[in-house]
């Protein structure tokens, strides 16, 4: 995954806003990018400044990259050029130690993945998806690193819950001709 981070983060040129569900997964991908990048980027991370004082860097920075987790993945607005790559490391279901969710899964038992999980998950990684789509004239690339999203009996449904025109890319060259369009 953190070598297809770099690669898109250089065919972006920046402008790429990296969400992780663990902080574990995002102080990894950032180091590993922050060593291996081949371009010249402000990259920024959750925590290094506070919330408000790191997306004015990051909106001020059309080039610049910022690695963040869960609190990033909604209430963020960032229209125009500084956000045009959105990435997230796995697909964001809900936490398995969430209270309303240990409830719902105990009244649907085991129905509950895809009465309750699936949907709310989707509902996640549209808002996820609404970060770098924020107006009719914006482009943006979500790149999901989770192979679930094409192996699993459920990827379908989440592709078909997008009523955006998208397509998908296999290779970094498509994602390339993307940026250059």
């Amino acid at each position: 995954m953190v070598n297809q981070l770099v690669d898109i983060i250089e065919a972006s040129c920046g402008g790429a806003l990296c969400l992780f569900t663990s902080y574990k997964n995002m102080n990894m991908a950032y180091e590993y990018v922050s060593k291996n990048i081949g371009i010249n980027v402000k990259i920024f991370r959750q925590g290094d400044l506070p919330r408000l004082k790191l997306l004015d860097e990051f909106k001020s920075d059309s080039d610049s990259v910022l690695f963040a987790t869960r609190s990033f993945f909604t209430g963020v607005d960032i229209p125009g050029d500084s956000l045009r790559c959105v990435t997230i490391d796995k697909l964001p279901f809900p936490q398995l130690n969430d209270p309303v969710m240990k409830r719902l899964s105990e009244i649907n038992g085991r129905d509950s993945f895809y009465i309750d999980s699936l949907p709310a998950m989707i509902i996640t990684l549209k808002q996820i998806f609404g970060r770098g789509v924020r107006s009719t004239s914006d482009k943006c690339i979500l790149a999901i690193f989770d192979s679930r999203i094409k192996e699993a009996s459920y990827g379908t449904d989440i592709l078909k819950s997008f009523s955006y025109k998208k397509k998908g890319a296999k290779t970094i060259e498509e994602v390339k001709t993307f940026f250059k369009q």
